[in-house]
């Protein structure tokens, strides 16, 4: 199993999808990007319109040493809840991995939490209203 992972740099949001088949990878990443963000009580409107900005992009190799160390961190973490998945349920579901990631604190961030910070970005944040 091969899985890819998509990190946005502001907000620490994870997108974790299988590699394969890599032809549609990226309509997949907006697949997977609408539905975490309407996980997280963004409007579908909104949420559709940030999905479609993905339309036409392209990846690119990461620079930013500190994304790297980041993702390379999310990586082994992966790693580790797959095989821990796998071997308790015998299967593997990547929204889980990437939803317990999106809600796990992040050290030494502005905003400690990735989910919380997309929900202020989109302006749905409601302190008196729990998320998780």
């Amino acid at each position: 199993m091969r899985f890819v992972l998509f990190v946005n740099v502001k907000t620490l949001l994870t997108i974790f999808i299988h590699l394969t088949p890599k032809e549609d990878l990226l309509l997949r990443f907006q697949q997977a990007l609408f539905k975490e963000l309407l996980r997280l009580g963004i409007p579908s409107d909104e949420t559709t319109e940030e999905a479609l900005r993905y339309q036409d992009f392209s990846l690119e190799k990461n620079t930013d040493r500190s994304m790297a160390g980041y993702m390379n961190q999310m990586a082994f973490e992966y790693k580790i809840f797959l095989q821990m998945h796998l071997e308790e349920h015998g299967t593997f579901e990547p929204e889980v991995a990437q939803e317990l990631t999106n809600r796990s604190p992040h050290v030494k961030r502005e905003h400690d939490f990735p989910d919380h910070h997309v929900r202020e970005l989109f302006g749905v944040d409601d302190p008196n209203k729990p998320f998780h």
